[in-house]
């Protein structure tokens, strides 16, 4: 009888990352026509995902000069998945304000979009608080880095 090794598949995220095929970058509102794009995905894609936030809000919170943002990009320019944070380094913590993924790439990028967090090392030893709301009930995940 043989014995095949246990071999995890890799993840079709990385795959994509391996390949080219998606990017992970970080942005933030320097007032570049590069980042102003992104910025731009990230607010459309957070206002898809999120219908019943006001759009103003979110607006005013991406391209907050005060705001930080990980972006998941496809083909140039197309914002797949992305998470916008405000850094509070004077305080040990990272606000993590929005996270979503478009629906069509949310199996492949939404769980391992949140370890590019700790990978950008916001900050030595960190913490980031997480908040969002699902169907009115609020939750809050204060994780160490």
């Amino acid at each position: 009888m043989l014995f095949k090794p246990s071999h995890k598949p890799e993840k079709a995220a990385f795959v994509e990352l391996r390949k080219g095929i998606i990017e992970i970058t970080a942005v933030e509102n320097d007032r570049q026509p590069r980042s102003l794009v992104i910025l731009t995905g990230l607010k459309t894609l957070f206002q898809t995902q999120l219908p019943m936030m006001p759009r103003e809000y979110i607006a005013r919170l991406v391209y907050d000069h005060n705001s930080k943002a990980l972006a998941i990009i496809k083909r140039g320019y197309k914002v797949v998945g992305g998470i916008c944070y405000r850094p509070f380094p004077h305080r040990g913590f990272a606000e993590i304000v929005f996270f979503a993924t478009a629906s069509v790439d949310q199996v492949k990028v939404g769980r391992g979009l949140i370890h590019h967090v700790y990978d950008y090392n916001l900050y030595d030893r960190a913490t980031v608080v997480c908040s969002w709301t699902t169907s009115n009930n609020t939750s809050n995940i204060h994780t160490p880095m």
